[in-house]
């Protein structure tokens, strides 16, 4: 059994020049700039709060990475990046990696552009580079103006944008959408778009699942998911803190290290002023004020769903709550004066807001041995050791342990013979406890 913490096999890292007009090199280069001989360090990340996919890397550049052309150098010597390219910046970096956690392509065949130089240390001989990378739909994104008007299913909508806007057939998992919305670009980025539907559309399963959507890219695409659908997946890996054998099937799946952020007593702390949401609408048709008072209510829950929490810290005679004030978007894509409401937010505005603030009630960060079939948006079981003299009784805190969200994942590779592949991600559930009632 192979240990998932020792160092990955780099198999490519280069910078494509192949139909770079920009670069003027000599035949030896001409498809690619290889760095894998100066490689340090490859960090990747994915986030459930990032609508695409980010990386740094750093290598040591000792001057024989390129071998210049004439207009770049007379004699053709070779030199290093700074000296023989004019800007890194807009340039396809291709990496490979191969490791035992999967068999499936090598992790890096998306295409990865650099953004920006943020490590430049110069020595006699060498200089040390760091470079941020970006998808090239990130990229993109940032270049682009959405002025048109979506009309019609969210999840169309966002297909749509993604096909047209950013030319991308690079989707993955989408939850189909109940919500109907019309939406104006308005000269936003299709991202910004993307992500002002996502909190307002409501999925079709879960049956009765609450408002509130995540955008998201990772190594399979690009995720259009709603919050209850997420969490009512199944958990795709279990990890245990504690001692293993150190080359038994366990080892790789055992945390290595563990941070708690946030716990449960801080729960629902976001709301400052009561766990009901008072939401007032103002219709410019009738100029009727409506007031629909929203208390917490949890359909589906990564923990116990046994706690009766819509009762727990709501109480509007006491006047704990919050307010909101909307104006309805009323007839807003009809040629004359219409009257038809555009996604009343008196339906999704107070579900989504608590979904998405219930969901980060206990915030985790964890490391274990590099696992490059984790990603960012899945379920992963966690057992967190108990402090106890019983151990007899078990092992594991019932109160801590069980499903978690993956919010952030990062796979960082370096050149240390013991720990060059780990996986460190940040994780999430909106209440404690391994046993719940599965009936909703």
């Amino acid at each position: 059994m192979s240990n998932w913490t020792r160092p990955a096999i780099l198999e490519t890292l280069e910078i494509d020049i192949q139909e770079d007009t920009t670069v003027d090199v000599t035949a030896d280069s001409t498809n690619g700039i290889d760095l894998s001989g100066g490689f340090v360090s490859f960090e990747y990340y994915e986030s459930l709060l990032s609508p695409h996919i980010t990386a740094k890397i750093h290598f040591i550049d000792t001057g024989y990475a390129v071998l210049a052309g004439p207009t770049q150098d007379a004699a053709e010597r070779m030199g290093t990046l700074y000296s023989s390219v004019p800007t890194l910046k807009n340039k396809n970096l291709k990496i490979e990696i191969e490791h035992p956690s999967t068999t499936l392509t090598p992790f890096g065949q998306l295409p990865l552009i650099i953004s920006d130089v943020i490590t430049r240390i110069e020595g006699t001989k060498v200089e040390l580079i760091g470079l941020q990378l970006i998808s090239k739909e990130g990229r993109d994104n940032k270049q682009i103006k959405v002025n048109e008007t979506y009309t019609g299913n969210v999840k169309n909508s966002v297909e749509q944008i993604l096909t047209s806007k950013l030319e991308t057939f690079f989707i993955g998992v989408f939850t189909d959408t109940a919500t109907s919305l019309t939406i104006e670009g308005q000269g936003r980025n299709p991202f910004d778009v993307i992500l002002d539907m996502a909190r307002e559309a409501t999925p079709v399963t879960p049956a009765n699942a609450s408002p509130g959507f995540f955008f998201y890219e990772t190594l399979d695409g690009f995720h259009f998911r709603g919050v209850d659908d997420l969490i009512s997946q199944p958990s795709k890996f279990g990890y245990t803190y504690g001692d293993v054998a150190t080359f038994c099937e366990g080892s790789n799946f055992r945390i290595l290290e563990y941070n708690v952020r946030s716990s449960m007593r801080n729960m629902f702390s976001s709301f400052k002023t009561g766990e009901s949401i008072n939401e007032l609408t103002f219709n410019p048709y009738t100029f009727d004020v409506k007031s629909n008072f929203v208390d917490l209510n949890l359909g589906y829950t990564l923990g116990s769903n046994e706690i009766d929490v819509e009762k727990l810290y709501s109480d509007n005679s006491l006047n704990e709550y919050t307010t909101f004030v909307d104006f309805l978007d009323i007839g807003n894509t009809s040629s004359g004066i219409g009257t038809e409401t555009n996604n009343n937010p008196d339906f999704w505005r107070p579900k989504s807001l608590m979904r998405y603030n219930t969901l980060f009630s206990k915030i985790i960060d964890i490391v274990v041995p590099c696992n490059l079939q984790l990603r960012a948006g899945q379920i992963i079981q966690c057992a967190f050791p108990k402090k106890t003299d019983q151990p007899e009784q078990g092992v594991s805190d019932e109160t801590v342990s069980g499903n978690y969200l993956i919010l952030h994942l990062s796979h960082k590779f370096t050149s240390d013979g013991q720990t060059g592949s780990t996986t460190h991600m940040t994780i999430v559930r909106d209440t404690d406890g391994i046993y719940k009632n599965t009936e909703v």
